[in-house]
């Protein structure tokens, strides 16, 4: 609090802050061009980091030496807030159909994915989805946004079915993309 005036302001003097209700003002007067620091804590939301940054406003309040109430102009601050957005997915074969009977994943037989989607970042990440472009296979997740620390699984909705080459190869490469947006 800073006294820009030219009577003293009279305590108690305090802070009316927008986001805390611990303000903390030494005792005292402030005469003129004086200051005096306050302190409060905030504690940061999962809400903050999502946006970005936390604003906040606060005003002081003392008396002028006749006793009437002196409120000062609000003052805001924007603080950024770091944002780290991670997305990991991890792809696997949940189930194949064997066409042949052969009692082995062959020719033919049709391989069904799943996908794990993993947010390991501090913000939430939404519009979340795969992408398997290597076979355009379609694939549904049960959630649009992922929290930080969440996980969910998606699920193909068709399956692959391996091909000559894949066989003549002994493995099917497969590649998937997790996308996720703040």
């Amino acid at each position: 609090i800073i006294n820009t005036g030219n009577v003293t302001i009279f305590g108690p003097l305090s802070i009316n802050d927008d986001l805390t209700t611990n303000e903390s003002c030494p005792a005292g007067n402030l005469i003129p061009a004086a200051s005096m620091t306050c302190s409060a804590s905030y504690v940061i939301t999962q809400a903050d980091l999502d946006s970005g940054s936390v604003t906040n406003t606060a005003s002081a309040m003392g008396a002028n030496p006749g006793g009437v109430s002196v409120p000062s102009a609000p003052d805001t601050v924007i603080v950024s807030a770091v944002q780290n957005p991670i997305n990991n997915i991890v792809k696997s074969v949940t189930s194949y159909v064997d066409n042949d009977s052969s009692n082995t994943i062959t020719l033919g037989d049709d391989l069904w994915y799943q996908f794990v989607l993993s947010n390991p970042g501090n913000v939430t990440l939404t519009s979340i989805g795969v992408s398997d472009n290597s076979f355009g296979i379609l694939v549904s997740c049960s959630v649009s946004s992922l929290a930080p620390s969440a996980t969910t699984t998606c699920t193909a909705d068709t399956a692959h079915t391996i091909t000559l080459a894949e066989s003549n190869a002994g493995q099917v490469a497969n590649t998937a993309t997790a996308t996720g947006y703040l």
